[in-house]
């Protein structure tokens, strides 16, 4: 074997260690869990008010926020909404995200769920909305979870997700980034949503920090 691809193949190795290491992260719940993902919830914030407006909320829709975090999207964005429901996979976000909504999962108009995005704990049809913001990266199997919030989603329902960055437009499929995690352009977000059951995808970039996040905005028919 060439000495080339031994390096390829180590290089390899090392970003599937560091994307692993942020996955664990992802479900860390050690001490300083809690500030991490405030620093986590700041970081995303400014890209909140662009995914509401791309998802046009009405006083009668049902949100979901796949990977809620500490729910702060739902309570800000979806103060208006006829229900918010919210999943993440660390038990703290969770415990966070139900101390944000008290008010309305005591009033039933809220609903908070321990879980994976690739395995929903909600019925068909259950939502006119759905968001995902800064975590599509980190979930194992993203079509799944795609797949996932196309079946929750009722007929002209919409999903916004976020999906990297503006740059990346030229990224070659199983293209990774310094730290092992997926890379997508333009087109390959656009064929991920199709693959997920979305019918219609569009592609829209939205200020975030500076930068320009992409946004993959589906209908289901």
């Amino acid at each position: 074997m060439l000495p080339g691809s031994v390096a390829a193949r180590k290089g390899m190795v090392h970003m599937g260690v560091r994307a692993a290491v942020l996955r664990w992260f992802a479900r860390y719940e050690g001490p300083g869990a809690r500030a991490l993902w405030a620093l986590g919830t700041r970081m995303h914030r400014p890209v909140y008010p662009h995914v509401a407006a791309a998802l046009e909320l009405q006083p009668d829709d049902r949100l979901l926020d796949v990977a809620c975090g500490q729910g702060v999207f739902l309570a800000e964005q979806g103060a208006d909404v006829a229900l918010v429901a919210g999943l993440d996979i660390s038990a703290s976000q969770v415990a966070s995200a139900r101390k944000h909504l008290a008010a309305r999962l005591a009033a039933g108009t809220a609903e908070i769920a321990h879980g994976d995005a690739a395995a929903l704990p909600w019925p068909d049809e259950h939502f006119t909305k759905v968001a995902c913001m800064g975590s599509l990266e980190f979930m194992p199997d993203p079509v799944a979870a795609l797949a996932e919030m196309h079946r929750v989603l009722k007929p002209a329902g919409r999903a916004a997700v976020t999906m990297g960055v503006k740059g990346e437009e030229q990224a070659e499929p199983g293209e990774r980034d310094a730290w092992g995690l997926p890379i997508w352009g333009e087109e390959p977000a656009r064929q991920m949503m199709r693959e997920a059951g979305f019918s219609d995808a569009t592609i829209t970039y939205v200020d975030w920090r500076g930068s320009l996040a992409r946004l993959a905005i589906g209908t289901k028919d």
